[in-house]
């Protein structure tokens, strides 16, 4: 026999060897210390009354209160977190000022364009090219800026 077949022969004879022994010798299990313990058992199945609710809806407060601004705008800061108690006219947040101030602005361009409008109605009146009905409808317009 060559010495390759040898070695795979011998390895062969020490895992037979191996398998043996671990087959015939007694088992190493722990022993208990004292008497069993007796236990419970149950097969797990499907309960007829689960502890588990289903539903769709919404959550709120009891005690809810919506609020608005006089203008529009986007909210800068809070100055009231929630669950705070507050009173009446207390300043809840604040907006921001630069939006506000742009509306401002757009605004009083729009009236500075009516109140024009309405001169050059009035102009045009005196000197015969207009009617008092073109009149009354600038205002009108002019009026409608106002409010």
């Amino acid at each position: 026999m060559t010495l390759h077949r040898l070695a795979i022969a011998a390895g062969v004879l020490v895992a037979l060897a191996g398998a043996l022994i671990l087959t015939l010798a007694p088992s190493r299990a722990a022993k208990p210390d004292g008497p069993a313990v007796p236990v419970r058992v149950a097969v797990a199945a499907p309960a007829a009354r689960a502890g588990e609710i289903r539903a769709t809806g919404t959550l709120v407060f009891k005690r809810e209160m919506t609020l608005s601004f006089k203008v529009a705008g986007i909210v800068k800061s809070f100055q009231a977190e929630s669950g705070d108690t507050v009173k009446a006219g207390s300043v809840l947040a604040r907006l921001n000022p630069t939006e506000v101030g742009a509306r401002d602005r757009e605004a009083q361009a729009a009236l500075d364009n009516a109140e024009a409008s309405l001169r050059r109605a009035k102009e045009l009146q005196a000197k015969g090219f207009a009617s008092q009905a073109r009149v009354d409808a600038t205002g009108g317009a002019r009026a409608g800026k106002l409010f």
